[in-house]
């Protein structure tokens, strides 16, 4: 008897392991280019929740808003719009 569960499991963990090895492959500033992409992505899709409208809306009124400055390189931006989301709210 196949169990379908399984090997959902076993696919989806074969389909990471994939996107890993072509990540690595990745030269560095490509690598930092595609998480900013995931992130950017992640917030997108974030702000069409209810919640997550919501939660974008106190940490820019908390936090002030992340954007990208001028000159600002993919890395440095990266990191400052991880530690945005990432900051405890009071």
């Amino acid at each position: 008897m196949l169990n379908i569960t399984r090997q959902t499991k076993h696919e989806d963990i074969e389909e990471l392991r994939q996107f890993q090895r072509r990540h690595d492959k990745l030269k560095p500033a490509d690598q930092t280019h595609e998480r900013l992409v995931e992130l950017r992505e992640f917030i997108r899709l974030l702000a069409k929740t209810e919640h997550g409208q919501r939660e974008l809306d106190c940490r820019t009124r908390q936090f002030g808003s992340c954007e990208p400055q001028a000159e600002e390189s993919e890395l440095s931006y990266y990191g400052r719009l991880r530690l945005w989301l990432d900051r405890d709210m009071d």
